[in-house]
């Protein structure tokens, strides 16, 4: 049953990993990048690496988390974003 709604929302093909400090327009235009995508089978982490950018004002959607730490540094940034995904697929 390769491919059903059920299996593709427990396992995404494709996760973006979003690291980001002070970024908040530039991740609001990323993400909506990615929601205007044909292909919807996937999900995003935004990691907000010590910013002060509120980004609650982004529309819900059950495939969009933002993870908030203090800031450590972009590496440690996308390690978080990454040990949070789910897809088979992981780009930053």
């Amino acid at each position: 049953m390769l491919g059903c709604c059920y299996c593709r929302r427990v396992s995404p093909h494709v996760t973006v990993v979003i690291p980001t400090h002070t970024g908040g327009p530039y991740v609001r235009e990323a993400v909506a990048s990615v929601r205007a995508q044909t292909f919807d089978d996937w999900e995003i982490k935004i990691v907000c690496d010590g910013c002060d950018d509120e980004m609650s004002d982004l529309k819900p959607d059950p495939r969009l988390e933002v993870i908030y730490q203090k800031q450590s540094g972009v590496a440690i940034a996308r390690n978080v974003g990454y040990r949070a995904s789910a897809g088979r697929l992981i780009t930053f």
